[in-house]
């Protein structure tokens, strides 16, 4: 292993290995290219990512976003960027299809205007969109916006979108219009006691959403996929649904940041997804 590829992946790790996160249960049954792969991509979606989060002048966002773009997609020998030479290293690069990465890109940066989902329906087409290309790029392909790959990516968005809920920083304003009324929170919002019974009747809502999308069996491959990468959603997936139906039934955990699972779960998951792929 080469200095620099050594350094990338240490690199790629700061960004993507977030503790207790479904991505690092899932990275850590991995191994050799298929562990690179995983871990690139993690990396690349994490910046992306970041860029809206962090990044309060819209402006420099879009130019950070474009940046992205041209980089990710671009072949002028080696790249000055870590997170895009692992990528390459782990031979991921070839594989994007530039469509799905522009659909992406242009997803993230609609983050820089005033968003508003008025309903249910207008949140899963925007989480198809930006989290179904993240699962498409990860499995090489897999079909358009309503193939099961896209379904798996958007219920892995909005299980982190839920985890958003936790704590006195909780951030609600994804939440859909038609949800707010349906579960208004008057007053100080998830915080308030007041509030509880509607703030956990809206996690559990949501977490039977999530679980609704998970529903396509990741033991049955698509064909054309890349193996790897669809292993790792199949594993993915199914620690995502332990956790979701674990915070469907203990919502008050879900708003006290202590959802967890065990590492008994993922390896059982992990050899589901190795026999069935």
């Amino acid at each position: 292993m080469s200095t620099t590829t050594r350094a990338d992946r240490e690199f790629c790790a700061q960004l993507a290995c977030v503790p207790g996160s479904p991505f690092l249960l899932t990275y850590r049954y991995l191994d050799g290219r298929e562990a690179d792969r995983a871990l690139a991509f993690e990396a690349l979606f994490q910046s992306v990512r970041d860029i809206a989060a962090s990044v309060s002048d819209p402006g420099v966002g879009l130019a950070k976003l474009a940046w992205w773009c041209e980089e990710v997609l671009s072949d002028k020998g080696v790249s000055q960027h870590p997170v895009k030479r692992l990528l390459d290293h782990a031979g991921a690069t070839p594989g994007i299809d530039p469509d799905i990465w522009r659909t992406y890109i242009a997803g993230v940066a609609g983050d820089f205007e005033e968003r508003t989902f008025t309903s249910v329906v207008e949140l899963e087409r925007y989480l198809r969109k930006v989290g179904g290309a993240q699962a498409l790029m990860l499995a090489g392909g897999g079909g358009g916006i309503d193939s099961p790959v896209t379904s798996l990516g958007a219920a892995s968005s909005l299980y982190q979108m839920i985890c958003q809920l936790a704590g006195p920083q909780a951030v609600t304003s994804w939440v859909p219009l038609d949800l707010q009324a349906r579960f208004p929170l008057p007053g100080g919002g998830l915080g308030d006691p007041a509030n509880r019974l509607a703030a956990e009747s809206l996690v559990v809502f949501l977490c039977e959403t999530a679980l609704a999308w998970l529903k396509p069996d990741p033991g049955e491959v698509v064909p054309g996929l890349d193996q790897g990468g669809w292993r790792f959603l199949a594993v993915r997936a199914a620690v995502e649904r332990r956790l979701l139906r674990r915070a469907r039934s203990r919502p008050a955990r879900v708003l006290n940041g202590l959802l967890r699972t065990g590492f008994m779960e993922v390896f059982s998951a992990w050899r589901r997804a190795r026999r069935d792929g």
